[in-house]
C-alpha cells in the first residue's frame, strides 16, 4: 500500500477528539438526567467507550469521529474490518499499552512505515483514508 494512503496523525487526532467531545456531552447530559449515576461515571464512561469503539471497528471499520474525518481501521494483511478479538486487542489492551511512558506507543506512528501505533500492532490494523 502507498504510504499515502495512511492516516495522518492530525486525521487520527482529530478523530479521537471528537469522539472525545462527543461522549463527554453524552455522559455530562447522562449526569444530569441520572444524578444517582455520578459516581460510578468514573468507570461506567470508559467501560461505555470501549464498548462504543470495539463495536464500532468491528461493524463498521471505523468510530464516528473516524467517519468524519473519512478515515477508518482495517486489518493490516487482509484489508476488511476487524474481528473482535482484534478490536479488543487494539481499543482496550493496545491504547492502555500505547498510553504508557509518555504516549510513546501513540508517537510511534511518525516513524513507523505504515504509521501504525502500538495499539495498531497489537491489533494487527492499519489505519487508512477512505477517499
Amino acid at each position: 500500500m502507498n504510504t499515502s494512503n495512511y492516516a495522518s496523525f492530525w486525521q487520527r487526532f482529530g478523530a479521537a477528539l471528537i469522539d472525545g467531545i462527543l461522549f463527554g456531552v453524552v455522559s455530562n447530559v447522562l449526569g444530569a438526567i441520572l444524578p444517582s449515576l455520578s459516581e460510578a461515571r468514573s468507570w461506567i464512561t470508559p467501560l461505555v467507550f470501549w464498548i462504543y469503539a470495539v463495536y464500532m471497528t468491528v461493524n463498521y471499520g471505523a468510530t464516528l469521529g473516524k467517519m468524519a474525518l473519512k478515515i477508518r481501521v482495517q486489518n493490516e494483511s487482509t484489508g476488511v474490518n476487524l474481528t473482535y478479538g482484534e478490536a479488543m486487542l487494539r481499543e482496550v489492551v493496545g491504547k492502555f499499552l500505547s498510553s504508557l511512558i509518555l504516549l510513546l506507543g501513540y508517537l510511534w506512528m511518525f516513524w513507523d512505515p505504515k504509521k501504525q501505533t502500538w495499539h495498531d500492532k497489537l491489533g494487527k490494523s492499519v489505519v487508512v483514508k477512505t477517499s
